[in-house]
């Protein structure tokens, strides 16, 4: 279907010089069966705009704009963006972008290809006739000014989930800020500041009493303004903070969590909110929180249609994608349909499969509008961040022993981190649990022996957010004259990873392993 089969069939039959088929017979059918698909698909984004003025919303249509691209880098080629109707969730207007081989149409950039289709795709809206009243795209500048030039009454619409990827980069940024106070303060920018800041903006942009207001947008701007008061001077005085208790369940005043302290990093926090500010009609509108889930949805029915995996040639890309175009406007149905334009009789038994797949389709389409399947989708976040944030904490809290056992032992460490988090901040002793109580610990004596404790890990891999510790062992290497009852420990790790039990060593050669198990052998023949 995608032509994934044809190149590995031509992969292994090319080596027994055996082709399945030859490379000119599958571009004549690629381009055959193009020009129907093509037909087809323009028929559907014509019924798409059709609807849209039976509705009466020519002139004031609402929009949503996304380009993607087969795959990223320097090697891109093909690119395509779509314009879809926000009320129907379908696409009325498309374009498609190839760089190099026949049929190549674009000779700029990767990335500037996505302005290019998107001016395309506006020149075609006016000469339609329709006027695009809010246009809803992720947070691109050049898109942004393309749209305004070709509607200057557009309102542009960031997707909320940009919006908040966009404002976690910032943060990202804010963290890494060096620290110039002396000594260095610990109460800085943190991962579990940068969630909660997150969080609060998400609820700001689709909290009623902003949207509902006079002016959303000056309630916007007040309201992401009090960050700064909330999350650096812990002052909770303001209306917008009235969404948690003033008091805790013991009495307490509500307090924030390790509010930032470090004025380098707190002023430009602020810098960061007067800039939000200044915008505010880029994130709130009358409907709330807006995203472009739809047309990225989009993305994920192209892959069905035209894996990644395989760029053949532009016909066959242009083909692919819009079948996926044709699926995303009728459904399963539309290989009906188009095997009747072409002419072809189709069996009854595949008609019935097809329908069959059709009514399950919509279905599903009719399960996914009703508030119950968001909520649904809301809590399989929220388990997700939760599990995620317990698995961070966990490594942060290694990471801390890790540094707190290498000051003890006279290692070598860093004033800071690769993350640009303080030493003192990661290593603080009063964060890790310990048994015995401060003045349990007598000092060493001056004529004390020599104790060596060696640890080792073993993980899923070598990333520290991202892989788990599957097993830790340890050995104290203790002078002759001391008596250690159990001078080894090892220990398996509970993890929520899948570890398939393999018969081979990871990263090492069968010849290699068993090279090394005869040097071992030997070596233990000699010591006996």
């Amino acid at each position: 279907m995608n032509g994934q089969y044809y190149v590995e069939y031509q992969g292994v039959f090319g080596m027994l010089n055996t082709p399945v088929m030859s490379e000119t017979a599958w571009k004549k059918v690629i381009a055959w069966l193009g020009r129907y698909v093509e037909e087809l698909a323009l028929a559907t984004c014509e019924q798409v705009r059709t609807k849209i003025v039976e509705r009466g919303d020519k002139f004031t249509w609402k929009a949503s704009f996304d380009g993607f691209y087969l795959t990223r880098g320097h090697h891109s080629n093909n690119c395509s963006a779509t314009l879809h109707d926000v009320s129907s969730d379908k696409i009325a207007w498309y374009a498609h972008r190839t760089k190099r081989g026949p049929g190549a149409n674009w000779h700029g950039t990767s990335s500037g290809a996505e302005g290019d289709m998107l001016q395309e795709l506006l020149e075609s809206v006016k000469m339609k006739g329709f006027t695009i009243q809010q246009i809803v795209m992720d947070h691109d500048t050049s898109g942004g000014n393309i749209a305004c030039g070709s509607f200057p009454e557009v309102q542009i619409t960031y997707c909320g989930n940009h919006t908040a990827k966009s404002f976690h980069h910032d943060l990202t940024k804010l963290k890494s800020i060096k620290y110039k106070c002396s000594p260095p303060c610990k109460s800085r920018v943190t991962e579990d500041f940068i969630k909660r800041a997150k969080k609060s903006l998400r609820q700001i942009m689709a909290n009623r009493d902003v949207v509902s207001a006079e002016d959303p947008l000056k309630a916007f701007s007040e309201a992401l303004l009090n960050f700064h008061s909330h999350y650096c001077k812990d002052d909770h005085s303001s209306k917008w903070c009235q969404y948690h208790p003033k008091e805790l369940s013991d009495g307490s005043p509500y307090s924030t969590t390790k509010p930032v302290k470090c004025k380098e990093q707190s002023d430009a926090f602020l810098d960061l909110l007067k800039d939000m500010a200044k915008r505010p009609h880029e994130y709130v509108t009358p409907e709330g929180r807006v995203t472009t889930n739809s047309v990225e949805g989009f993305h994920g029915l192209a892959l069905k249609y035209r894996g990644k995996r395989v760029d053949l040639t532009h016909s066959h890309y242009v083909c692919k994608t819009n079948m996926a175009i044709c699926h995303k406007n009728l459904g399963p149905l539309w290989k009906v349909i188009c095997l009747w334009i072409m002419g072809v009789d189709v069996p009854q038994s595949a008609v019935a499969t097809i329908i069959k797949e059709h009514t399950k389709w919509q279905k599903l389409q009719h399960h996914r509008s009703t508030p119950r399947y968001h909520k649904y989708k809301s809590q399989l976040k929220e388990r997700a961040h939760k599990r995620h944030e317990q698995e961070r904490n966990h490594m942060a809290t290694l990471q801390a022993v890790g540094i707190t056992v290498s000051h003890y032992t006279g290692h070598s460490v860093t004033d800071e981190n690769d993350s640009g988090t303080p030493v003192e901040q990661l290593a603080d002793t009063e964060d890790i649990p310990c048994s015995l109580p401060e003045d349990a610990i007598d000092p060493p004596p001056d004529d004390a022996e020599l104790l060596l404790f060696l640890y080792d890990c073993e993980t899923t891999g070598g990333s520290f957010h991202n892989d788990h510790i599957m097993e830790i062992a340890s050995m104290v290497v203790v002078p002759d004259n001391v008596n250690v009852t159990k001078p080894d420990f090892t220990s398996l790790c509970h993890t929520s990873r899948h570890i398939v039990q393999k018969d081979t060593i990871l990263r090492v050669s069968q010849q290699y392993a068993q090279a090394m198990m005869f040097d071992l052998c030997n070596l233990d023949r000699r010591e006996g």
